[in-house]
């Protein structure tokens, strides 16, 4: 995660940074800006962040203005002692609001946030499935288990034992590969970030699953593509995601 820290008063950066570091300690803080007018030349000579986590009343002027003239286009996380700003803040690409003095706890809800929308939203590309499945394998995906109840019971399922994760009723599910379901306290997008990319694909918001479960898959036009799982379903995967789902299955 790459960011850009916009604040005014050296107390409040620092308390600020030492937050991010504390959350995502590889987190990489690119530019710790005090002013507008540093923030203006910053946006203009360097690539975008993934995330800027600013102040709004600064020493030279308002941030938000930053993003009403489109120089900021990635999400930020606004930190201040004012809450007059909250629904403009909104309407500027925010994701969070936190109100000063900053709860270390808050920052790492924040991130969590973008972490998890950044998921929810990025199609899977086939660069970024080349580029994972590139990575050391504990970089991919550590996880080699996931706990599931059944009932009153709990069991350590190995991901070779996953055939797919449905979402629906803000549960998730864990379908074996014999059919049997069993229920897990984690998201899809929780799920996605710690499994291998190159055996567990996001089709939709609603499945994660496994390539060994995958029996076939045909166009449904207009780049979507309908996938017939084992054991029996089946997903659809959406427009946005039908070229990196060929390319994940040709791997």
């Amino acid at each position: 995660m790459r960011l850009v820290l916009l604040e005014d008063e050296p107390p409040a950066m620092a308390q600020l940074r030492a937050a991010v570091v504390a959350a995502r300690p590889d987190a990489r803080v690119e530019a710790e800006l005090a002013t507008l007018a540093a923030a203006r030349a910053w946006f203009s000579t360097h690539p975008t962040p993934d995330l800027v986590i600013s102040d709004i009343i600064l020493a030279d002027g308002n941030a938000l203005a930053l993003f009403r003239e489109g120089r900021v286009r990635c999400p930020v996380v606004f930190a201040t002692a004012h809450d007059a700003y909250l629904l403009e803040a909104f309407r500027c690409a925010a994701i969070d609001y936190l109100l000063k003095p900053i709860d270390p706890h808050a920052v790492a809800r924040a991130l969590d946030k973008h972490r998890d929308l950044r998921t929810l939203l990025a199609p899977q590309s086939a660069e970024a499935i080349a580029e994972a499945s590139a990575a050391e394998p504990h970089a991919r995906g550590a996880r080699r288990r996931i706990l599931a109840r059944l009932g009153t019971e709990l069991r350590a399922v190995g991901v070779d034992e996953v055939a797919y994760f449905l979402a629906g009723d803000k549960l998730t599910v864990l379908v074996t590969t014999d059919g049997h379901e069993l229920l897990v306290d984690r998201s899809l997008s929780a799920l996605g970030l710690e499994l291998d990319p190159t055996t567990f694909f996001r089709t939709n918001r609603a499945s994660l699953v496994n390539v060994r479960s995958v029996r076939s898959f045909r166009s449904l036009g207009k780049g979507r593509l309908e996938v017939k799982l084992s054991p029996a379903r089946v997903v659809c995967v959406s427009q946005e995601n039908g070229a990196a789902f060929k390319a994940w299955m040709g791997r």
